[in-house]
Order: C-alpha cells, then sequence, then structure tokens
C-alpha cells in the first residue's frame, strides 16, 4: 500500500476560501477501520481515511496534514480519542512515538490539547523522549493537557514530566 499523498488542489481550496479561516478547533477519532479529522465549529468539515492499521492512520493523517494545510498550523485546540471499543491489539506497540509526533508537529498554534487515557499513554510517550531543542519545536503554544477517562494519572504525569522539564 503507497501512503504517498498528494493533494495540493484541496489544500490550495481550503487555503483561500474566507470560511474556513473560521476554524479554532479540530477532533482526531481513531476507530478499528479508519482515522477522521472534524474541523469545528461554523461549518464543519470532515477528512476520513479509510485503513486498519494505527500506524498506517497516523501516517497517513500526518501526510495530509503537513504544514502546508493552511488550517492546521492556525488551530488552537485539539481532541484525539478513540473508539472505546477499540480492542488492544489495535493500540499495539509497532507505533512508534515518531508517528504520534509526525501527527502533531503541523499543530504550531495549539494552546489546548485534550486526550482520551489511551491515546494520552501514547502522546505521552512519544512526548517523554524529546529533549533540548526539540522539545520547543513540537507543539510549541501548548499551555494545557487535559485527560478524559484517565485510570493512572501518577503514570501519565510521570510519563509526561521529562517534556515539561525540557521546557
Amino acid at each position: 500500500m503507497d501512503l504517498g499523498f498528494d493533494v495540493p488542489q484541496p489544500h490550495r481550496l481550503v487555503g483561500h476560501a474566507e470560511a474556513f479561516k473560521a476554524y479554532d478547533h479540530a477532533e482526531v477519532f481513531i476507530s478499528d477501520g479508519s482515522i477522521q479529522l472534524s474541523l469545528h465549529p461554523e461549518m464543519q468539515l470532515e477528512l476520513q481515511i479509510n485503513c486498519s492499521e494505527l500506524d498506517r492512520q497516523l501516517s497517513s493523517l500526518a501526510q495530509v496534514c503537513n504544514p502546508s494545510f493552511p488550517l492546521i498550523s492556525t488551530l488552537e485546540e485539539l481532541k484525539i480519542w478513540g473508539d472505546g471499543r477499540l480492542s488492544f491489539s489495535h493500540w499495539g506497540d509497532d507505533v512508534g512515538g515518531s508517528q504520534w509526533l509526525e501527527l502533531l508537529d503541523p499543530f504550531t498554534a495549539l494552546k489546548n490539547l485534550y486526550l482520551t487515557d489511551k491515546v494520552a499513554q501514547h502522546v505521552c510517550g512519544a512526548l517523554q523522549g524529546l529533549s533540548g531543542e526539540r522539545a520547543t519545536e513540537v507543539l510549541p503554544a501548548l499551555r494545557n493537557l487535559f485527560v478524559d477517562g484517565l485510570r493512572s494519572f501518577e503514570h501519565i504525569q510521570e510519563t509526561i514530566r521529562p517534556f515539561v522539564t525540557a521546557r
């Protein structure tokens, strides 16, 4: 399966349409068979990529959300959540932190990041490994991290502490 996307026309359309400049937050929803990006509030724009493996879902969405997609770099809120019925194997260890970082990189204006507990474990794990200049390059405007449904708050605190300290 070729994961290369070339989507210059939709990027140009969105970049020139005034109505699209009203978006201030987005949601990423991960399910067994797809990943979906929704932009809000006035008009809703949704993009769905159908594939079943989480690593391909993240890589595909990251390619679409690259820095040339004008809406992503101005968003201030992002919620990433997964279908509660996802199997444990879907969140397997084959998904590296670099894929989560690749997805988050274009969100340079993001101030508030909302995660569900399962997603938080992976995202915070990816952020944990950042140090020095790289720690300030990823999500440079981030001020708040919210975790919903957290079963192990202490674990997430310990995981994210190196990232917070590096910043």
